[in-house]
Parts: C-alpha cells; sequence; structure tokens
C-alpha cells in the first residue's frame, strides 16, 4: 500500500485526536477510581465487568447453550473460552463467583488485549508511518476495543484475526484467507466485508476466506458437538427479532434498532426526554435514514463493480462492515471493525475520506454527557447524548465514504482509465 501523503491538516488534527482519546481515556479511569464505577459511555454497572467472557465461559460447559440460552456464537468461540478457563470453576460456579474464581480467564482477557494492541500498532506502521501513531491509538486506546476490554467480549479474539487476515502484515493469500474463516467464526457479520471485495473484483479472495470459515466451522463444530448451522440460524433469527424493550438495550449501539424499538414502545423515559411530536417524526425518520445509507453503500458498491481501479479494496470492506452494522444491532464496540478499514485511508483521498477519518477518531472518544440521570439508581442506566449521536456518527461515516467512492467512479469514467487498476490500489 502506497504511503499517504502529509497535510497540513493532519500534521497537527490526527496527532491532537490521538492526544484526546488517551487523556478522555485517564479521566475515565480516575472518575471510576473515585467513584467505584466507570462513567459513560462505559458500561453503567461495574458488577458486569467481563461478564460477557464468563457468562460464555459458562455455557461452553454446558450442552444447553444453543436450545437454551440462545446462543448466536459458532462453536470456535466456546472452544475458545474453554481452552482459556480454568475448567475446576464450571460448571459449579457461574456468574460473579467463577469471574472471581477463574484467574486464567481474567489473564487471557488482558493477554488478547495486549496481542490486539501489538498487532495494531505493527500494522499501521506497515500502512504509513507518518500517521501510524494517532491511528493506533485511536483503535487501541478508543471506546471500541476499551469497551470491549472492559465487557471481556470476545471480540477482543476477533481482531487479531481481522488484523492479519485484512491488514498488511502476511503476504500468503491462504494465511490471510485462513484468519478471515477465523474471524467469520467470531463474528458472522463480518461475511459482509468480504463480499463486498467481490465489487472490486476480488473473487478469489472471497472464495478463500469463504472456503476458510467453512473448514474453521467444520473443524470446531466437529470438536464442540455443538452448533448446526440450524441452531445458530434459528438463534439468529430469534435475537434479530427480539428488537429493544429496556433503556440498558440502548446503552451503546451501532445502529438506530434499539433507539427506533423503544420508540414505537411508547418508552415513558424517551417520551419524557424527546417529547411526544419529537418522538413520533423519529419513529417515521430514523428507518429512512438508515434506508438513505443503506442505499448510498449498495450504490458505491455498484460503482466500483464498473470501475474497480478507482477504489481501494479496504474501503469496500470497510462499506461492507459498515453495511451489516447498521442494519442488525451488533453492539457498539463492532464499529470497530469498520473504523479499522476507515483508518486506512488516505487523508488526500477527498472530502469524504477526511470526514470519515474525523468522525472515526470522534467516535473513539470515549466520553459523553449525561442528558438525563438514573432515575432508580445504578439498576438503571441514565441516558446520554451517545445514545442518540454516535449512530448518526457511525452511519455517517459510510455515506460518507460512499458518495467519496462514486465521484471517484465517475472521474475515472471521464478519463477513460476505468479498465486499469490503479497503482494506487496495489495490494
Amino acid at each position: 500500500m502506497a504511503p499517504a501523503r502529509r497535510s497540513a491538516a493532519n500534521e497537527w488534527l490526527e496527532p491532537w485526536f490521538a492526544r484526546a482519546i488517551v487523556l478522555a481515556l485517564i479521566w475515565v479511569f480516575v472518575t471510576g477510581v473515585n467513584a467505584h464505577h466507570l462513567p459513560p459511555p462505559m458500561f453503567y454497572f461495574s458488577g458486569d465487568r467481563l461478564m460477557d467472557w464468563f457468562n460464555t465461559a459458562f455455557w461452553a460447559r454446558d450442552p444447553g447453550m444453543y436450545d437454551s440460552w440462545g446462543s448466536i456464537y459458532p462453536p470456535l468461540s466456546f472452544l475458545l473460552v474453554r481452552m482459556l478457563g480454568d475448567p475446576g470453576c464450571y460448571p459449579a460456579l457461574g456468574g460473579e463467583e467463577a469471574r472471581a474464581c477463574d484467574g486464567l480467564g481474567i489473564a487471557a482477557i488482558h493477554l488478547l488485549y495486549v496481542l490486539d494492541v501489538v498487532l495494531i500498532a505493527r500494522a499501521f506502521l506497515k500502512i504509513d508511518r507518518a500517521t501510524a501513531v494517532p491511528r493506533a491509538v485511536a483503535l487501541s486506546a478508543g471506546l471500541p476495543l476499551v469497551y470491549a476490554l472492559d465487557r471481556g467480549n470476545l471480540m477482543l479474539a476477533c481482531v487479531p484475526c481481522v488484523v492479519l487476515g485484512a491488514g498488511p502484515l502476511l503476504r500468503s493469500s491462504w494465511a490471510r484467507a485462513a484468519w478471515i474463516g477465523a474471524a467469520l467464526n467470531f463474528k458472522v457479520y463480518l461475511v459482509a466485508s468480504v463480499i463486498a471485495q467481490i465489487a472490486a473484483g476480488k473473487w478469489r479472495r472471497a472464495e478463500r476466506a469463504l472456503i476458510a470459515a467453512l473448514a474453521v466451522y467444520l473443524a470446531s463444530f466437529a470438536l464442540l458437538g455443538r452448533g448446526t448451522p440450524g441452531e445458530i440460524v434459528h438463534d439468529l433469527i430469534a435475537y434479530g427479532g427480539a428488537g429493544a424493550d429496556r433503556l440498558i438495550d440502548l446503552w451503546y449501539t451501532s445502529s438506530y434498532g434499539p433507539l427506533h424499538a423503544l420508540l414505537v414502545s411508547g418508552d415513558p423515559q424517551l417520551q419524557a426526554l424527546l417529547g411526544a411530536r419529537l418522538a413520533g417524526v423519529l419513529v417515521i425518520a430514523l428507518p429512512w435514514a438508515v434506508h438513505l445509507v443503506q442505499f448510498g453503500i449498495m450504490a458505491a458498491l455498484g460503482a466500483a463493480w464498473r470501475r474497480p481501479g478507482c477504489v481501494p479494496p479496504y474501503r469496500l470492506a470497510g462499506l461492507g462492515a459498515a453495511l451489516a452494522l447498521i442494519s442488525v444491532e451488533a453492539g457498539g464496540y463492532a464499529q470497530w471493525f469498520a473504523l479499522f478499514f476507515v483508518m486506512m485511508e488516505r487523508w488526500d483521498s477527498g472530502p469524504g475520506a477526511k470526514w470519515a477519518l474525523v468522525t472515526g477518531y470522534a467516535l473513539c472518544l470515549p466520553v459523553d454527557l449525561v442528558l438525563a440521570p438514573a432515575p432508580l439508581g445504578a439498576a438503571f442506566p441514565p441516558l446520554t447524548l451517545g445514545h442518540f449521536l454516535r449512530p448518526a456518527m457511525f452511519a455517517s461515516i459510510p455515506l460518507a465514504l460512499s458518495a467519496e467512492t462514486m465521484m471517484a467512479a465517475r472521474r475515472a469514467g471521464r478519463t477513460g482509465h476505468d479498465k486499469a487498476r490503479s497503482a494506487r490500489y496495489a495490494g
């Protein structure tokens, strides 16, 4: 990948964003030590720290992981937490007791985070040393990955797979495909980023990744003995149709799905904060806004199909990931996967790339503004500005990059270079 040319704007802007992220993170932890719980946008209930991992670890040893718990994780996730946990803590213990017992699991969570940081830093140093530090800081110390660490989410194990599979650290096409295949077995929605590569004519890359994903699934299914395609699809449908019925479902989201569901249900706290008129407008406007972004992404992929030489493959992967994340709610920390590709953008690619980079940095800031305090103490979350603003900021990134892609395709068509692959995007 060709190094990005530095400009007067990003020489000062990106480093200052990185400093702001670090300072905000320090503030979060200092405040958390004093208040005995982390402030928004970190999860409001400190007693639930790391429980994404330990709840999964408990069910990894229970045959009802799919029919009783309704898990949407493919078998690989359960095999991982089994391997990286103390079997003596399960199944007799569960919940917070298992977390207190399983020191091996706690160590594994934090070692995975350290591995994430190292691989992110190495990848961006190889992409462009001029922007490596601020962009690596944003992805390593920014809100999405730190939030995933606080929750103990299995995204921590998926990040190395994405960096190795989609980053510049490996040369072997099959090695990269193997890591992407593992990533798809941790986070199924990432298949959208693989399929989007077809718009750039990357048929073989997509085929290898999907073959690797199938091989990883079959091997992990054989070892676990649970997680048939039917079980996973059934749980995915149930998960997607569950909607949102509590304010906690609004806490840190990648889409407007939970907010729309709560508005439709007439949540009293939202009605009191927004007013009946604004709430009614949002019920109608939010789905149309999401459809606009979806249409923009599909139009950009169509433009890339017609003019493949004018669009970098990492942008298509990012657009695919963003399409999945604004359409199906996967949690705000999942924004990291789209932001990973955004941080590969060149500052001088155009106004859409600049908007995407600036907004990406802003989404990594671990700060929030409380609009309405928790009504009944720690048992209920407060309402914050981020509940309403972050999904819009995230959706604006693929919209801006889609517009940039369509303009690039139009310029390529006018100049007659639409048939040739640009050396700028080689590899």
